[in-house]
């Protein structure tokens, strides 16, 4: 049995997730991400700013948007969606600045908006697009 825990530490105005499994008659949790923390995939010397649960799943699996601050980082490419399937590590699902699934060479994640972590490490992902061929009427997508 697998749980999860998303809370606000008061003391020290911060967000954590946490992630654990049944052992015996108790649970053992372990920090996923936190505020302030750095997280794989992040720029170096970028730490996460905001971390919020965007959706678990019954098979251990559980996805995270994450809004990152540190050197280089600007409004262009300080969102992103990380996540596991239960079974792979945490790490980077779709970041601002990263190549749009589905679309030509040179089309780019803009902004990224509403996301949710869905079964077996799958997820959906409103968000714009730019680049070669993408006008303002056309950049709206589900990745």
């Amino acid at each position: 049995m697998r749980a999860w825990m998303n809370s606000r530490v008061l003391l020290s105005a911060s967000v954590a997730l946490w992630a654990g499994q049944a052992l015996a008659q108790s649970f053992v949790f372990t920090t996923i991400a936190r505020d302030g923390e750095p997280l794989p995939g992040l720029a170096a010397g970028s730490v996460a700013q905001t971390v919020l649960l965007q959706g678990l799943d019954p098979a251990g699996g559980l996805g995270v948007f994450v809004r990152q601050s540190g050197p280089g980082i600007t409004a262009d490419n300080d969102d992103g969606y990380w996540g596991t399937d239960g079974v792979s590590p945490f790490s980077p699902v779709l970041l601002e600045g990263d190549p749009a699934p589905g679309f030509g060479p040179g089309v780019v994640v803009a902004r990224l908006s509403d996301g949710q972590a869905r079964e077996n490490g799958r997820w959906a992902v409103r968000g714009t697009v730019e680049g070669p061929g993408i006008t303002p009427l056309l950049d709206d997508a589900v990745l």
